[in-house]
């Protein structure tokens, strides 16, 4: 775990406007721009470590969390939508970007029978209107048949198909990519000391941008490549690895 109280006193080192406590403001870079620097960072951190290093991305970045909710008359069972909501470090709720859902469970009830959770497969927003109207030749939901869908439109989840008086959506269960919160000074990052470096380096980066210091921004700029490039390269190889021992 990575304390934003530390890292602050170390990026107004790295730079070159020290602070001799975290939350001071330096010459240059006050404590609000140093926060700014890191929030930006672990934003960019989240973003490119899975695009580098695919299914071998440090786990923090993939962000990946649960989520569960009962469904009723009042927040969607009848439209069968569902928006995501959670509270942040401040306590305020606050609506989730659905970018990626890896994997949908809804529970759903006929009567008084037992309730059935099942596994949603992903249906693309383009085809949601076939699907719904049983004009896909391909979906034949059911629930019945317990072949159900979802897709993701306007930032929600609509399952496949609708609830109705006989069949109702009780629950859902899912895991997703939970957005980059805002981080403050009291944050602990859930990322490993291994990545400190490189947070740093890409927060001091954003910081030399600001003030145009060409000669910093190509030093920290060299410095970021240089390690995500190692990164990259170290993942190439376990996959390299992997489709050698699956072809003998």
């Amino acid at each position: 775990m990575l304390k934003i109280k530390d890292l602050d006193v170390s990026l107004s080192l790295k730079l070159g406007d020290v602070v001799s406590i975290e939350r001071a403001d330096g010459k240059i870079f006050d404590y609000k721009l140093r926060l700014g620097y890191l929030q930006r960072a672990v934003a960019k951190l989240y973003r490119d470590l899975p695009l580098l290093m695919s299914t071998y991305a440090p786990l923090f970045a993939q962000n990946f969390v649960p989520f569960e909710q009962t469904l009723t008359d009042e927040n969607g069972l009848k439209d069968s939508i569902v928006t995501i909501e959670y509270k942040d470090g401040e306590g305020e709720t606050v609506s989730q970007t659905l970018e990626t859902v890896s994997e949908l469970f809804p529970t759903f009830e006929k009567g008084n029978a037992k309730p059935v959770t099942i596994k949603a497969a992903y249906a693309k927003p383009d085809k949601y209107l076939s699907m719904l109207f049983d004009q896909d030749d391909a979906s034949d939901a059911s629930f019945d048949k317990k072949k159900l869908f979802y897709t993701i439109m306007d930032n929600k989840v609509y399952l496949i198909p609708k609830a109705t008086d006989e069949h109702k959506y009780t629950k859902i269960s899912l895991v997703f990519k939970k957005d980059l919160e805002t981080i403050t000074g009291d944050t602990e990052l859930n990322i490993g000391k291994d990545y400190e470096d490189l947070l740093l380096s890409m927060s001091a980066l954003e910081g030399m941008q600001d003030i145009a210091r060409s000669d910093k921004v190509q030093l920290y700029t060299n410095e970021v490549n240089s390690q995500l490039k190692i990164l990259q390269g170290y993942a190439s190889y376990k996959i390299q690895k992997e489709g050698s021992k699956a072809n003998g």
